[in-house]
């Protein structure tokens, strides 16, 4: 027999929490996988003001069972990097804007969204 999904757990919402209880009747020499789920949830990213030519990384710390994908887009333009990471070298201005995590497994979706503003470096001559 194949291990299959039984049941998405959600973990404590708002103060409550779901629990599931499964009942089952074994017969003898037979085996029965039981998988539990946990949909996909993201910690909070926080907002950036940083200044061009800086290094920047953006951070998407997500969890779920199984393991989320993760990815990183940026709402203004048709960009998409894969991963939990999302690297800026030398930021310039046209890189400054509105971002979005997303963290998807069988159990559900989530995403966090944080702004990065790229002040204008000054230059004294």
């Amino acid at each position: 027999m194949q291990p299959r999904l039984v049941s998405c757990v959600h973990p404590k919402k708002k103060g409550k929490s779901q629990s599931v209880t499964f009942t089952f009747t074994i017969e003898s020499k037979s085996v029965y996988y039981i998988i539990i789920a946990v949909p996909s949830s993201i910690q909070a990213v926080k907002n950036q003001t940083v200044t061009e030519g800086d290094n920047v990384t953006l951070i998407c710390t997500a969890s779920g069972i199984p393991s989320p994908t993760v990815s990183w887009m940026k709402f203004s333009a048709n960009q998409r990097t894969y991963g939990d990471v999302w690297v800026f070298k030398n930021i310039s201005r046209s890189e400054a804007g509105e971002y979005r995590c997303e963290a998807s497994n069988e159990c559900g979706d989530a995403s966090e969204s944080a702004s990065i503003d790229v002040q204008c470096k000054f230059i004294m001559n």
